[in-house]
This record gives C-alpha cells, sequence and structure tokens, in this order.
C-alpha cells in the first residue's frame, strides 16, 4: 500500500510539472500593425510600416519594428516585393537584439472557381542578427474569396506558413491564419487575424497572435 501511494505521488508530482512546462511554454501574443502604400505608378507601389508586437500573455512589449518596401506588379497574377525591415526585440529584460532583415517576396496568384483565389507567397530572407547572418525561407499558402455584406466587401482568408531556418537547418516553424479584410473608407482597410504558432526553436513555442492591422492606400 504504501509503495502505491508513494507511486501515485510520484504520478502526480510529473503530471503537475509537465503542465507547468506547458503554460510556460504558451504565450498569447498581440500584433497592431500600421502599413501606408503610396502608389507609384500603374505598375509599382512605395510601402512604409511599422509595427509593436506584445507579448507575455500581452504583458509586456517584446518587439517593435520598421521598414521599407517597393511593390512591383508584373502583372494580375505576379507580384515582386523587395523589403527592408529593422527589428528590436527584447523578450526578457535580460535578452535583447537587434536585427536588419533584407527579403524578397514573390507572390503568384491563381484565380480558383466559385470566386476563390489562391495566393502563394515565397519569401526569400537575409538576416543579420546582432552581426550573426544567416538566411531564411518563408512559404505562405493563403486562400480568399471576396464578399459583399450591407455594400461593404469583405474578404476572409485562411492561410498556412512553414518557415526553413539556415541556423538549424531545418522546418522549425510552421503557422496557421484565419482572418478578414474588412474596409474602412476609401483608403483605409483594416485586416483583423487569428495565429496560431508552433516553433521547435523558440521559447516559448506556442504563440496564440491577435494582430489588427491598418491598411492606408493613397
Amino acid at each position: 500500500m504504501k509503495n502505491f501511494l508513494l507511486l501515485m505521488l510520484l504520478l502526480t508530482a510529473a503530471r503537475v510539472r509537465t503542465v507547468a512546462q506547458d503554460q510556460d511554454n504558451d504565450d498569447v501574443q498581440l500584433w497592431p500593425d500600421v502599413s501606408v502604400t503610396i502608389r507609384l505608378n500603374s505598375t509599382a507601389a512605395l510601402n512604409v510600416f511599422g509595427t509593436m508586437r506584445f507579448g507575455q500573455d500581452v504583458g509586456a512589449r517584446i518587439t517593435h519594428q520598421a521598414g521599407a518596401a517597393v511593390n512591383f506588379s508584373v502583372n494580375d497574377y505576379l507580384s515582386i516585393v523587395p523589403a527592408y525591415r529593422h527589428i528590436w526585440s527584447y523578450p526578457t529584460p535580460t535578452r535583447r537584439s537587434q536585427e536588419n532583415r533584407y527579403f524578397v517576396d514573390v507572390t503568384p496568384r491563381f484565380p480558383l472557381p466559385k470566386g476563390f483565389t489562391l495566393l502563394d507567397r515565397n519569401r526569400g530572407e537575409v538576416r543579420d542578427i546582432s552581426d550573426q547572418v544567416s538566411w531564411r525561407y518563408r512559404n505562405r499558402l493563403q486562400i480568399e474569396k471576396a464578399l459583399s455584406w450591407y455594400e461593404h466587401e469583405l474578404t476572409p482568408y485562411f492561410a498556412s506558413e512553414f518557415h526553413y531556418e539556415s541556423r538549424y537547418h531545418a522546418w522549425n516553424r510552421k503557422m496557421m491564419w484565419v482572418g478578414m479584410r474588412v474596409p474602412v473608407s476609401k483608403h483605409v482597410t483594416l485586416d483583423v487575424h487569428y495565429a496560431h504558432t508552433w516553433d521547435a526553436r523558440a521559447r516559448p513555442g506556442y504563440w496564440h497572435l491577435i494582430g489588427i492591422m491598418t491598411r492606408m492606400e493613397f
């Protein structure tokens, strides 16, 4: 009987420790973004953007970012976007870093039946993180459809994204997104979304992301 009670006590302690570890490996984050696009001509647009990201269950600011890009529309079915982003990160009081990120997006668009559209964004990044240079490939597949609701055009979408990181020689991160773009006025659109992230190399490795992007176009 004593051995049985001791075994149950050990199992209970192990379970409590596992639950605590799982809780430490989860985070809820808020990503408010602002993007301003200025049309240069019929095929090119300048885009500047900035964001702050709040983590630790939305209790602390963990990064802020700023950057610029030029969007080239090759035709109705292909866009190419070279871009730069600078990132200041401070996930904990003792961990701080800065990153210069240079990247190019190549995104073909495929019209599908029933008014759906498939986008296949391919992003190659060169990352200089505190003088350590690496590269990353990100592939995001997104399916969307424009809908009319009381004379407003809403665009719900679902996306999945996978990251290959040269530092680890592995596909270390995957993300699932569900969201909707909602026009507020002629020049302003809100992109509201939820994403779930799994990252085998990060701590915490499971993120619940709530994103609110304000897009302004002129």
